[in-house]
C-alpha cells in the first residue's frame, strides 16, 4: 500500500493534491499515510480507493503516451 501512496505523491507532487484527488482533507488522508507507516491495516475500501484511483491513473497516463 506504501507503494501505491508514494506513486500518487509522485504523481502529484504533494500530498495535499493527492488527498484532493481522492476526495479526503489533508488530514484525514496524512492519517491514512501514518496508518501505512506503522504498517496497521487499512479498512478495506480505502485500500480499494486507493489501489482503483492509482490504477485510473496509471491508464490514463498510458492513454496519453499513447497517443503521442
Amino acid at each position: 500500500m506504501s507503494d501505491a501512496v508514494n506513486s500518487l505523491f509522485i504523481q502529484f507532487g504533494s500530498h495535499e493534491k493527492v488527498a484532493e484527488i481522492l476526495g479526503y482533507t489533508p488530514r484525514h488522508y496524512r492519517k491514512i499515510r501514518r496508518k501505512i507507516e506503522r504498517g496497521e491495516e487499512l479498512p478495506p475500501r480505502i485500500e480499494v480507493l486507493l489501489d482503483t484511483k492509482l490504477r485510473d491513473i496509471q491508464r490514463s497516463c498510458e492513454s496519453e503516451h499513447d497517443a503521442k
